[in-house]
């Protein structure tokens, strides 16, 4: 089907997702965890903790088929995430997740595909994720525009802030939860299709960010991550720092940007924590 409006309600294949603590300890180091600091999350000896953004392991994989839908041989690229928890992940279980198109807007010489998933257990509903795919180069089929990025002014001095480093494995270690993009670990693919270098999984940053609101701003405790979203603005590259930087609002409510050197590459961050 081309792109147009008559995708909305169409739906993805459905998946069924099953881990235990293996793959949230593997999870955990693929998005930055070392220790001492993420014990919590690295020792299941101490009762392990789990990484609230491992919901975006089984996401994901609802997700990978997307293109299925399109009717196009035209590149796209993750432009946006939101992740709502609505109850704590644990270190096992298995997981039912549906999909479908929920939004189509015409930007002009792109086009943006939302897509609104549900993961479900044995005990209800326990994630829901919007995900915003950009279809480049293919627009201007008379569709609404939707809405806009919000603009990016100064925020004025962040409340907290979390540095973090980007080990130059981390997207070799990340890709073994699924995404296999040779972008992520081939030099050669990743120049020819355009980058300086080989850069990391957006997902994988957003795990760096939830991280970082967990430490920051949760106490340290990783069940107190209820929901994360942001803009994917820029790649980031391995072998770097990273830093976080978070706003409190009210009832647990919080804004981030995550920036490399003073790039930032993920913007209009948001968060909702419960310490």
């Amino acid at each position: 089907m081309a792109i147009s409006t008559e995708l909305i309600g169409r739906t993805l294949t459905p998946i069924t997702h099953s881990w235990d603590d293996r793959d949230v300890l593997l999870y955990a180091l693929g998005v930055g965890a070392r220790p001492p600091l993420d014990l919590a999350v690295l020792d299941e000896h101490g009762g392990l903790g789990v990484l609230q953004t491992y919901a975006l392991i089984p996401n994901w994989w609802v997700m990978k088929d997307a293109r299925d839908l399109l009717d196009v041989e035209a590149p796209i690229v993750h432009a946006s995430q939101e992740l709502e928890l609505l109850r704590p992940i644990g270190s096992r279980g298995t997981v039912s997740v549906t999909a479908e198109v929920a939004a189509v807007w015409d930007k002009g010489s792109n086009s943006l595909i939302e897509i609104a998933a549900e993961g479900v257990d044995d005990d209800g509903p326990l994630f829901r994720t919007r995900s915003a795919t950009m279809v480049l180069g293919v627009g201007g089929w008379g569709g609404e525009r939707g809405p806009s990025a919000p603009k990016g002014d100064d925020p004025g001095e962040p409340d907290a802030v979390f540095d973090d480093v980007v080990r130059p494995e981390q997207s070799a270690i990340y890709r073994l939860l699924g995404d296999r993009n040779p972008l992520h670990i081939d030099p050669e693919r990743a120049r020819a299709a355009g980058f300086p270098d080989v850069f990391l999984h957006g997902l994988c940053t957003m795990g760096f960010a939830g991280r970082a609101v967990v430490h920051a701003l949760g106490g340290g405790e990783p069940g107190s991550l209820r929901a994360l979203g942001c803009r994917f603005a820029k790649p980031v590259m391995l072998d770097g720092p990273l830093r976080t930087e978070m706003w409190r609002g009210t009832d647990g409510s919080v804004t981030f940007r995550t920036l490399q050197d003073d790039i930032v590459v993920l913007a209009s961050g948001t968060a909702r924590v419960e310490a």
